[in-house]
């Protein structure tokens, strides 16, 4: 366990950027961490900070030890808090971030049920327009629409959502008509989704996929709120077919390129890496026990 006493050693000087503070912050004597970090560099054969009388700082090899030694150690600790978890049940505070659809369609609606199984859990549930990721500080999982991107990050499908179409009001159809084919969406007013430039549309029938980037004078990073505009007859809008049939049958959307639906959507369930606290993994497993349900 000695070389993971190094690594922490190395990774609190690296974050203080200071022998003193690290040794300060560790309990444990100057000279010992000074030690430490000098047989370090001695076994590796690399200098790994660059000192000077007011402060230390990372070499490049050191950069690269730093990022390798914190992932090294997380991974670590998570090993250690799984195996605690086999013998007590999951708790304490659980902070997630999500987009307003995976919010407002899955997590908040079983946070009840939830809460029920694990009463020990408290959920911090931050929502928000922009892409939200799990390598913010305290975050444990990050709820996203695909394709996910980031690097460094580990992603789980939750749901695949299939069956979308493109609608608009009889009041926009009237005063601009409809479009036969994608090619002519370039010549509507797309509501688009700020954060969902293109839409990938398949022909049901041939299979043929299609991409188009709609011109638009409103985007919104909310779909509540594109729907809204859409109702109001500002364009066209992307909803799933089986929440607009209502509003179908009352006349008040109309369905455009019906030979044509829109490409699947996933949502994942991000974490920095596999092996998850109890308390995230309890929630993935909710989440995708109610998919199945």
């Amino acid at each position: 366990m000695d070389i993971f006493r190094s690594m922490k050693i190395f990774v609190e000087v690296a974050r203080k950027k200071s022998f003193r503070s690290a040794a300060d912050s560790l309990g444990i004597p100057n000279s010992t961490v000074s030690r430490r970090i000098a047989e370090l560099e001695r076994d590796v054969g690399l200098r790994l900070f660059d000192r000077s009388t007011r402060r230390v700082t990372l070499t490049d090899a050191g950069r690269l030890h730093f990022a390798n030694c914190e992932r090294i150690l997380e991974e670590a600790r998570l090993a250690q808090d799984q195996l605690t978890d086999l013998r007590t049940s999951p708790s304490g505070k659980l902070q997630v971030v999500a987009n307003v659809v995976p919010a407002n369609e899955w997590i908040v609606p079983l946070l009840p049920a939830f809460s029920l199984r694990y009463p020990e859990i408290a959920v911090e549930l931050d929502i928000v327009s922009d892409v939200p990721s799990p390598l913010e500080k305290g975050v444990d999982i990050a709820f996203m629409m695909g394709p996910v991107t980031q690097e460094d990050v580990v992603a789980r499908e939750i749901v695949r959502i299939e069956e979308f179409g493109l609608y608009a009001s009889p009041n926009y159809i009237e005063e601009y008509g409809k479009p036969t084919t994608p090619a002519e969406l370039d010549e509507h007013e797309g509501l688009r989704h700020l954060r969902i430039p293109e839409w990938r549309l398949v022909n049901r029938a041939s299979g043929t996929l299609e991409t188009v980037s709609p011109s638009a004078r409103i985007s919104v990073a909310n779909f509540q709120s594109l729907q809204t505009l859409c109702l109001a007859g500002m364009g066209i809008c992307v909803w799933h077919n089986w929440v607009v049939k209502d509003l179908v049958d009352k006349g008040q959307l109309q369905r455009v390129l019906p030979e044509w639906t829109l490409d699947a959507w996933e949502f994942y369930a991000v974490t920095t890496s596999r092996h998850v606290p109890a308390k995230a993994r309890a929630l993935i497993d909710f989440l995708l026990e109610d998919r199945l349900r």
